[in-house]
């Protein structure tokens, strides 16, 4: 799907002059809940992998832009952790280039990938686009910024039943179009947009922002505000 100018939606990244563009992996992040005595398919990289190679195998992009939090713990690094990246980081590298830009979570990704030749970013610019993790504002003179952080998803409720489907968020930061990616990570839902909890300063007013379902690669949902009003 199309969502604006030349980008594309293409499942949970935009694909975009030969880049492809994904956000929040959270590798780790099931390791770290068995640590804490939660169970959840500890499938999580295997997940992740799988859907980057068919990606890849399908696009063919010249360049790989992960947009923040490869990594999900802060303050340690596991044996698995660091293969699993590793291997990722490897993968796409010989494919084609790999560009990483810091997130939030991603403090010790340095320490993961030293010795691999991958330079961390604090943004990166394609064409018209600037590219940020969104936990902070950084000032540039793009037209559209290009965010994770959020993790956006949709909650629609029906006759009691619950259904959360993440989402794209395209709308306005000062006079800049703001694109805000879904959490690639598999067992990350996030935020439920129709609620009013934000995490990035990008995020001020979110009634005008048009809510895409990453479903079937894009479908529109409305704006923020009129499925607020049409859950009343």
């Amino acid at each position: 799907m199309n969502l604006l100018n030349d980008i594309e939606i293409f499942d949970l990244g935009l694909y975009y002059e030969e880049t492809l563009i994904i956000s929040d992996l959270h590798i780790g992040f099931d390791e770290e809940m068995k640590s804490k005595g939660v169970l959840i398919p500890y499938s999580h990289f295997d997940d992740v992998f799988s859907k980057i190679k068919e990606m890849l195998n399908e696009l063919k992009p010249e360049r790989v832009v992960i947009n923040g939090d490869l990594k999900h713990e802060y303050g340690r690094v596991s044996k698995s952790e660091k293969e699993n990246i590793t291997k990722l980081a490897k993968y796409i590298m010989a494919r084609c280039e790999l560009i990483i830009i810091k997130g939030n979570h991603d403090v010790m990704l340095g320490f993961i990938l030293e010795g691999l030749g991958v330079e961390i970013h604090d943004s990166f610019v394609v064409g018209e686009l600037f590219i940020c993790h969104g936990d902070r504002v950084i000032e540039n003179d793009k037209s559209i910024i290009v965010i994770g952080h959020e993790h956006p998803t949709l909650e629609l409720t029906e006759s009691g039943r619950k259904e959360r489907y993440k989402c794209f968020l395209k709308g306005k930061y000062k006079d800049k179009t703001l694109i805000v990616l879904p959490a690639f990570s598999p067992t990350s839902m996030g935020m439920n947009v129709l609620l009013n909890d934000r995490m990035s300063p990008y995020l001020e007013r979110m009634d005008g922002f048009e809510v895409i379902v990453a479903e079937a690669n894009g479908m529109k949902f409305g704006t923020v505000g009129e499925l607020k009003v049409m859950m009343k």
